[in-house]
């Protein structure tokens, strides 16, 4: 009965949702309606019929975190075929580039008729949810129809999403009783499904996050200052990852008067969103701060031999290079709450400071830890972040320790995808033993 009005109140919302989209949130959306008639009608583009595994993910945070799994999968079973679907235009460009997964498609919209239709068309022995991707049809037909083991790893339950669950607990548990294991990051969130779930005891387990044993890309340093323009003897680079709407102009305003304190600061501007490169770019000239933007210097645009103090990264992919050369980051979607941060790994990974605003929320675990281990500065305030950033720039044996301490955190904390992968061996080869 509760999927019965599930399914009814999804076709009748969606056409609503589709118009409040298309005319208030084009720009902020757009990914939703990228191949959105072939997530409507559940068609599979792929060639592969038959995979080992099934990854199901949302957008490309959730790609990145998965490469270091899916690396040793290829390496130890080079026979395994996997497929990924995920929910957004970035994710699936993203997974491409990787060219790590044998077929990369775009997962359906959770109709009950999108579903059967995609499902039909391939077989997998084990169906894998990365994070916090409970969609009540995908997750019950995949079980009814396929009859294939499913598990969730990496799994979160966000405070706000946690609160959610709780109002509908009967409805959710009813879907959460199609999953057959639940492997969390922490603690806090094992006792969260615990609560929400009523599954046994034997069935929820922490394996850490697997997003510490993030897979850092090779990257030419020196080949990068020079294709910016940037001088790695003088300039001191402060990048910011994942800029939200709402921080954008405080955030600015921060770094033009540190530049103006110490005239050996450049700084990197990594919007999450790309919409959001014209109201950035108003915003620095309103300041008056000289920029280029990323695809000009990449295309040796005549503007990029005038002097700046700001590089706008007008791509995707590449912020995980940039803190390669930078000394120290800001995490961005930390300074409004409604966004609840952003993973601070790839920066830390790299041995340089790390610093966030007073919502991390989305990676408290993680934000906790690098505190503890004195890896990362956190601020409450744009006057804070002000202060902080000074005497980062100001004392290098501090900035040193600060970058030298992140690293180490990180370094402790990894292990997650080898303990995941043993899991899913462990249920393979019990699965190909009752068969």
């Amino acid at each position: 009965m509760m999927m019965f009005v599930y399914n009814i109140l999804s076709v009748v919302l969606f056409p609503i949702l589709l118009s409040y989209l298309m005319l208030f949130k084009r720009g902020a959306t757009k990914h939703f309606f990228y191949a959105l008639l072939q997530r409507i009608t559940g068609k599979y583009t792929g060639k592969e019929k038959n995979f080992t595994l099934w990854i199901h993910c949302a957008s490309v945070g959730e790609v990145n975190a998965l490469v270091p799994l899916v690396k040793k999968i290829k390496l130890y079973h080079t026979d395994w075929k996997i497929l990924l679907s995920t929910q957004t235009a970035t994710g699936y460009n993203a997974a491409k580039e990787k060219n790590i997964f044998d077929e990369v498609i775009f997962a359906p919209i959770d109709f009950n008729f999108s579903v059967r239709r995609l499902i039909s068309q391939f077989d997998t022995k084990l169906f894998i949810l990365m994070e916090t991707e409970f969609w009540p049809n995908l997750i019950v037909l995949v079980k009814k129809i396929k009859r294939v083991p499913i598990i969730l790893i990496n799994g979160r339950i966000s405070d706000k999403t946690y609160k959610i669950y709780l109002k509908y607990r009967s409805f959710f548990r009813h879907v959460f009783s199609a999953v057959d294991y639940f492997i969390m990051k922490d603690e806090l969130n094992v006792n969260r499904m615990k609560d929400l779930s009523a599954m046994p005891e034997n069935k929820i387990f922490a394996f850490g996050n697997l997003k510490y044993d993030v897979v850092l890309p090779s990257v030419n340093r020196q080949g990068l200052y020079k294709e910016l323009s940037l001088n790695c003897a003088e300039d001191k680079i402060i990048s910011v990852g994942s800029l939200r709407e709402g921080e954008e102009e405080n955030i600015i305003l921060v770094l033009k008067k540190l530049c103006c304190k110490y005239h050996s600061i450049k700084f990197i501007l990594a919007p999450r969103h790309l919409h959001r490169i014209p109201h950035i770019a108003s915003v620095l000239k309103k300041n008056n701060i000289e920029f280029v933007l990323r695809t000009e210097v990449k295309n040796k645009d005549a503007h990029c031999s005038m002097p700046f103090r700001c590089v706008l990264l007008d791509t995707y992919g590449e912020l995980i290079s940039v803190y390669s050369i930078s000394e120290i980051a800001i995490i961005g979607g930390s300074f409004v709450k409604s966004y609840g941060g952003h993973n601070p790994v790839e920066a830390a990974s790299y041995g340089i400071p790390v610093i966030f605003g007073p919502y991390m929320s989305n990676f408290l675990d993680i934000a906790e830890e690098l505190k503890l281990k004195g890896g990362a500065i956190q601020v409450s305030s744009y006057e804070e972040l002000y202060i902080a950033l000074g005497k980062l720039v100001e004392d290098s044996e501090y900035r040193r320790k600060v970058g030298s301490n992140a690293l180490s955190c990180i370094l402790q904390h990894r292990g997650a995808a080898a303990r995941t992968l043993s899991f899913i061996e462990s249920l393979l080869n019990a699965d190909a033993n009752t068969t």
